[in-house]
């Protein structure tokens, strides 16, 4: 029987409330409470990239996840904490409805604001409801009930239990959603009666409870709304407006992922609420970022605790052996080049090496090549030979004699093997371009890249963790495939490590299938600097070692161009890591890294060293939509000063293979 992979569930909008707290991981450094700060009646924007767990953040902070844990005594845990969050979830159907159907902007706006304080306020009132069901309090429901009466009729019609105060909220929303729902065919909403001020079944519903409730007066009450990329414009500038007009003892959590905030104005004279004054961010995926340490505690407490729930332990004592120490339950290779070495002599016993044929052609028109080659292969070393062809490809310069400067290259390999000397140009060149050359290697070889070892599969997450679940994912299925027990006494192969996050940079790559236009031109810009970073690192002389990142001015590039790398580090495809004033022009330039996530689909490196710095034409030419030529021109301008020809004359042409000024056939 094949066993249960415990890392398949991955989206916090899938748990149930058992699930949110079964699966909660907590900060390791001091909580997540200190970041979300639920008893600070100041709102606060928690943002993310998809998958940096801010859903699951926000429903831990729900009444219903406390009431989970604390199901005997969930006041107390109430009054202990501070606050009571009420969590809600804007989804997109609910939304498209509040908009067109031969109805203005100004009624839709009215219309939606009433709905959703409404809902806001059922969900509210259900859960003081169980809060009360247990609890200890001295709440007067007969004043509480008085208060509310005249907020859910024109003639403030007697309220005589809590119950009957959730079903009459409740006939409302539902009279609304029939008018709603019934707009596209009547065209008319003139029937739609709205009984309270915008705002005031969500303010004053706390007010009146405190008053009822002395025990729980000074608790905070906190709206969590959640994925608000999903609401229009329109619907936004209603949720603006209210973090804007807050009253104690209510505030707002409200949860976007990076492209979400689609405006910060407010239905009140038009201004716009300012981080600081109106409210604080914070950037979950950004944080991990800063505090990598921090990070993988994280992460080493997240996979422990997906494994313990899937029968591996119970305690973090009794989990299965090696779990303790997560990386030894992935296979890694101590020595790449000696483990290299070792299986392409085996693979090419019999045949010549297939670098050597490359290196032919590259000599084309020199008589003793053979010569070359058999000074530069001494070492009987795949990865010796193949760093001593980089190297003669950048030292020699035209017009000398090719044999004296293998024979030079030959010596000073030795020089360095015999003593390890530092001083050596053989030297100077593994240590800047030693993984590109193993690189070469394999790809000359026809052997796929690898990528193994917990920690990089951490690193590659990206402060998402959602991305080291999938990755995971994926290893444990090809672990299986293989014949292998993950997370037992012996570690996953390589070969299950490397094909999981091959399949885990291609659902990265597919799973951001953005709509419209848009996501077509972030996507072909994507594949674009993905394909120029790889061309550079498979080029005979490179010009940067392990690069990943580019900078350059933004204020020389187009607007268009400055709004897809916007929206491409929005969407988590490339991320922002500082910036650097340039030598000579003293411009800014913005630095920007490819997610690694995306590593693996361009067998590039997951650590960054070199940057490839664009200029402002430059950076048009990669991400500017419809840039086709201009692409074409600047990758053949540009990788063909990194190709090497005996005859002074090295050739590149650049073929759209894979679709990147579009989406190919196969997407």
């Amino acid at each position: 029987m094949e066993p249960v992979n415990p890392f398949n569930l991955t989206k916090a909008t899938e748990f149930n409330d058992r699930q949110i707290v079964d699966y909660w991981v907590d900060n390791p450094d001091g909580g997540f409470a200190p970041l979300v700060k639920p008893t600070s009646l100041m709102p606060m924007l928690i943002l993310g990239g998809k998958g940096s767990g801010k859903t699951h953040l926000m429903r831990f902070f729900s009444f219903e996840a406390k009431l989970e844990v604390n199901p005997d005594d969930v006041q107390s845990a109430i009054v202990h904490d501070g606050y009571i969050g009420t969590y809600f979830r804007c989804r997109g159907l609910n939304a498209f409805r509040f908009s067109g159907k031969g109805q203005s902007d100004d009624l839709w706006q009215a219309v939606f604001a009433y709905y959703m304080d409404l809902w806001l306020c059922q969900l509210l009132l259900e859960n003081l409801q169980k809060l009360l069901v247990n609890s200890n309090t001295t709440f007067s429901e007969r004043e509480f009930l008085d208060a509310l009466a005249p907020l859910l009729s024109r003639d403030s019609i007697r309220v005589d239990s809590l119950a009957e105060a959730i079903d009459r909220v409740d006939s409302l929303r539902r009279a609304l959603d029939i008018h709603v729902n019934n707009s596209a065919i009547t065209k008319d909403l003139s029937k739609v009666d709205i009984l309270t001020n915008p705002g005031d079944l969500l303010f004053q519903v706390p007010q009146f409870f405190c008053r009822a409730c002395p025990e729980l007066q000074d608790i905070a009450f906190v709206y969590l709304i959640d994925e608000l990329e999903n609401l229009t414009k329109l619907q936004q500038r209603y949720i603006n407006t209210l973090v804007r007009e807050r009253e104690a003892p209510c505030t707002f959590k409200i949860g976007a992922r990076l492209y979400g905030i689609k405006t910060y104005e407010t239905l009140s004279a038009g201004e716009e609420n300012k981080e600081g004054s109106e409210f604080e961010i914070l950037f979950i995926d950004n944080h991990w970022r800063e505090h990598q340490q921090e990070y993988h505690s994280f992460c080493v407490n997240l996979v422990r605790k997906r494994l313990s729930e899937a029968g591996y332990g119970n305690t973090a004592d009794e989990l299965f052996p090696h779990l303790g120490n997560l990386p030894s339950c992935f296979a890694e290779l101590g020595d790449e080049v000696a483990y290299f070495d070792d299986r392409l002599r085996q693979k090419y016993s019999d045949r010549e090496r297939p670098y050597w044929r490359k290196f032919r052609a590259c000599m084309y028109g020199y008589d003793d090549i053979d010569s070359v080659i058999s000074i530069l292969s001494f070492s009987g070393s795949p990865y010796i030979d193949r760093a001593l062809m980089f190297c003669f490809y950048k030292k020699y310069r035209g017009g000398e004699n090719p044999v004296e400067v293998a024979s030079w290259l030959c010596e000073d390999c030795q020089k360095y093997l015999a003593s390890k000397d530092r001083d050596t140009y053989f030297f100077s060149q593994i240590d800047k371009f030693g993984k590109d050359i193993l690189a070469q290697l394999l790809v000359d070889c026809s052997e796929p890249q690898v990528y193994y070892g917990f920690s990089q599969f951490v690193k590659i997450s990206d402060g998402l963790p959602r991305n080291l679940l999938i990755v995971l994912k994926n290893i444990f299925r090809w672990a299986v495939f293989y014949g292998e027990t993950p997370f037992s006494d012996t570690p996953i192969s390589i070969d299950a490590q490397s094909q999981g996050m091959q399949d885990s940079s291609e659902w990265f790559y597919n799973d951001a299938r953005i709509a419209g236009p848009e996501g077509n031109d972030i996507r072909s810009a994507i594949r674009r600097i993905s394909t120029l970073l790889k061309e550079i690192r498979f080029s005979d002389k490179p010009s940067e070692c392990s690069c990943v990142s580019f900078n350059g001015s933004m204020d020389e590039a187009r607007s268009d161009t400055r709004d897809i790398i916007e929206l491409a580090e929005k969407w988590s495809m490339i991320v922002r890591f500082g910036e650097r004033k340039d030598k000579n022009s003293k411009t800014m330039l913005w630095k920007y890294r490819l997610s690694p996530m995306l590593s693996a689909m361009w067998d590039l490196p997951i650590y960054n060293r070199g940057s490839l710095t664009l200029g402002g034409d430059e950076l048009d030419a990669v991400f500017c939509p419809g840039y086709h030529r201009q692409f074409t021109d600047f990758i053949n301008r540009r990788i063909s000063r990194m190709r090497f020809s005996y005859s002074g004359s090295p050739v590149y042409e650049f073929v759209d293979e894979l679709g990147i000024f579009g989406e190919s056939k196969n997407g």
